[in-house]
């Protein structure tokens, strides 16, 4: 299961939820079960974290625009964004860049 997330973890902007269980000869919800059960979330939500890691790096490293970003790590509602992007990491995006961001 490591390579798997491996894969997610690199690829998170075009990920689908269903496509992991073709690669595991799994059902969408045996998957669903199995990842919930090892990692404590299920692979919509992992999938998000990861995106919104990938959100919070750029939004520290470059100076695209906070929807550039959002719709480059796969989220095409920018109020979405915002919205999962406050609710994992305490603050939003433009907050977050304000007190993280140097250049």
């Amino acid at each position: 299961m490591t390579g798997r997330l491996d894969t997610l973890r690199a690829r998170p902007q075009i990920i689908e939820c269903y496509e992991p269980n073709r690669t595991a000869h799994l059902s969408i919800s045996a998957l669903e079960r199995r990842f919930t059960k090892h990692l404590g979330q299920t692979p919509k939500q992992f999938i998000n974290e990861v995106r919104l890691k990938n959100a919070r790096r750029l939004l520290i490293e470059t100076n695209e625009s906070i929807a550039n970003i959002a719709q480059e790590t796969g989220f095409n509602d920018h109020s979405y964004f915002s919205r999962q992007f406050q609710r994992l990491f305490g603050k939003s995006p433009s907050q977050f860049r304000r007190e993280h961001c140097t250049h």
